[in-house]
């Protein structure tokens, strides 16, 4: 499947100077279309050094205000980063190889006892616990799923991945272990939820966390329009950001559902 990367690379190429793209946002934890701005692309020599400016539809003293500009070279900065977290709709599971995944999931080499016949054995095997109840499988027993369900969890899966990115996308950063080791670059063990505290902090910072600065909503704008919305949302929902070991046990009890910001944790 072709890269976002590749995608903006593409849009540069095939569209003019002036072009005017639909704008998107964020309310409430869900993307919509804003109404009051509209991104317009300004096409130069150097494909880098071409940019997205965002504008108020309406005018104010005869004229439009900007809101906002990134060149398409820090927006490829960005999708690069979606680019490689990016662990495929069909094969997630590959998330297992990544070292710092494995890191911050506490997947190690163990003792695992077996019972062959009547005779108790123990072998060495790579094993992790489940996020939620902390039981330790060798990990072609555990079940990789999504934090942000595919039933109902898309745009929260978009804007998780975007408050991640250390890019000041949202108004405030995540505040729990993941996003924490992201944006420092520090993967420590993550604790998993049977013994750890989950911050969720209040409701107004959970808001926040939803919430897109206007950089946020100018790349968030300038991806949908060099790829789609569902494109930006299936990189974001298989992300390895959003990617988490599980039992089959937790797996099936965990709610695949997400209806309201109430809902979102961390």
């Amino acid at each position: 499947m072709t890269k976002l990367v590749n995608q903006i690379n593409n849009f540069v190429v095939q569209n003019q100077d002036g072009a005017e793209l639909t704008a998107y946002n964020s309310l409430n934890g869900q993307i919509v279309k804003e109404h009051r701005w509209v991104l317009v692309f300004n096409k130069v020599l150097l494909p880098d050094e071409c940019s997205m400016t965002m504008w108020e539809t309406q005018q104010v003293f005869g004229q439009h205000k900007k809101v906002h500009t990134l060149s398409i070279g820090f927006i490829k900065e960005i999708a690069g980063w979606i680019d490689t977290m990016y662990m495929t709709g069909h094969d997630y599971r590959r998330v297992l190889n990544d070292v710092n995944w494995r890191t911050l999931f506490q997947s190690e080499q163990r003792s695992v006892d077996y019972i062959h016949g009547l005779a108790p054995q123990t072998q060495m095997e790579q094993t992790l616990p489940c996020f939620r109840c902390g039981i330790v499988l060798p990990d072609t027993h555990i079940t990789i799923d999504h934090h942000k369900p595919q039933g109902g969890g898309g745009d929260q899966a978009v804007l998780k991945n975007l408050r991640n990115m250390g890019y000041n996308l949202t108004h405030a950063p995540g505040i729990g272990s993941v996003s924490t080791a992201f944006l420092n670059g520090q993967f420590n063990a993550v604790p998993t939820k049977s013994g750890g505290v989950v911050n969720q902090g209040d409701d107004e910072g959970k808001a926040w966390r939803y919430t897109l600065t206007d950089r946020g909503a100018v790349f968030l704008s300038a991806a949908i329009a060099a790829s789609s919305e569902q494109r930006v949302t299936d990189l974001c929902m298989h992300s390895m950001l959003n990617l988490k070991p599980y039992c089959a046990k937790c797996n099936i009890q965990k709610s695949n559902g997400l209806s309201d910001l109430q809902w979102i944790n961390g």
